[in-house]
């Protein structure tokens, strides 16, 4: 179960943190995680903003991230502290280009310990242009571009 996939900017640098855990069963196979970033010096307005659950035992557990007025999300995050090999995150992914929506869930036996969810944006200031419907073999698709401000 997947329990962090974290964005992290601090004075030590830049970097992207995955953890995962076993279900509270545990698997007979051997398991391993790989972490992927692309690295850029940071556009204009680079920042990474968060926002985290109250500690309970409620499952499912959805939360968003917002960008500021005026920036977009380029990144996504999310992690879980407590209930470790009994939640996972189920999905992270951004609405709109200003939000990060995670989602948090319980495995099939549930659990009662108590845990909570944070989600993180990074975000940049960025012109969204160019907005054009297209037709591609009979449906509809949209294609944009984003330009980071220099």
């Amino acid at each position: 179960m997947l329990t962090r996939l974290r964005p992290v900017s601090d004075a030590t640098g830049d970097r992207y943190t995955v953890s995962g855990t076993e279900s509270a069963g545990g698997i007979a196979g051997n398991w391993w995680l790989d972490a992927y970033a692309i690295c850029a010096p940071a556009p204009a307005g680079y920042g990474i903003v968060s926002a985290t659950t109250p500690p309970s035992s409620s499952n499912p557990r959805i939360l968003q991230a917002l960008c500021p007025v005026g920036k977009k999300v380029v990144g996504t995050g999310a992690q879980l502290v407590g209930a470790d090999g009994q939640v996972g995150i189920a999905t992270v992914r951004t609405f709109d280009l200003n939000q990060t929506e995670a989602v948090a869930v319980e495995d099939a036996d549930g659990t009662t310990l108590v845990w909570t969810l944070a989600a993180y944006a990074v975000c940049v200031e960025v012109d969204v242009y160019a907005v054009e419907p297209t037709t591609i073999a009979g449906s509809w698709r949209l294609r944009a571009q984003a330009i980071c401000a220099s």
